[in-house]
């Protein structure tokens, strides 16, 4: 016990120390707290050369919705017209014509209801926008989902007359 002891003294003495240089460095080095009453502007009082255009997408959400349609009606029903068909180099090529037509005006319908949400987050209409874009994706996705099973069931002879060699 007594051994205890001795090293109990200058124990206390190096923890009172050190407790002592840490408050007296933190009450030196306090600088002030920044200034929080700034208020950040709503994006309604913003000028517009701060805000993103995103009219390069879409100059309206009926516009937005006619690409959804168009997605819908007429390319997921056409993608999935090849399903069986994928097995000579004439249907390849015309279904990844069409897969590519289809895929950059779903890129647009996927980004720009995202760059709105983005712009503000309040905002239940274009919540609503990522929602619809979210599903179109999904079906699309679904639509094209037998395409690479089918080009790799090919074999080594007709994997290679499909590609044009």
């Amino acid at each position: 016990m007594r051994r205890i002891a001795e090293f109990q003294k200058p124990l206390i003495a190096l923890l009172f120390i050190l407790v002592l240089i840490s408050c007296l460095g933190a009450s030196c080095t306090k600088e002030p707290l920044p200034d929080t009453s700034i208020q950040i502007p709503s994006r309604s009082e913003v000028s517009e050369q701060y805000k993103w255009d995103l009219t390069s997408f879409y100059e309206s959400r009926e516009a937005f919705e006619s690409d959804v349609a168009l997605l819908k009606e007429k390319y997921i029903p056409e993608l999935a017209a090849y399903r069986g068909k994928l097995n000579n180099a004439d249907n390849l090529l015309s279904f990844f014509r069409l897969d590519t037509e289809a895929s950059i005006i779903l890129e647009n319908v996927h980004v720009y209801p995202n760059l709105l949400v983005d712009l503000d987050q309040t905002s239940a209409e274009a919540t609503e926008m990522v929602e619809i874009a979210s599903s179109v994706l999904g079906e699309c996705i679904s639509t094209v989902s037998f395409a690479e099973p089918e080009i790799l069931a090919l074999d080594e002879a007709n994997r290679l007359a499909a590609a044009g060699r």
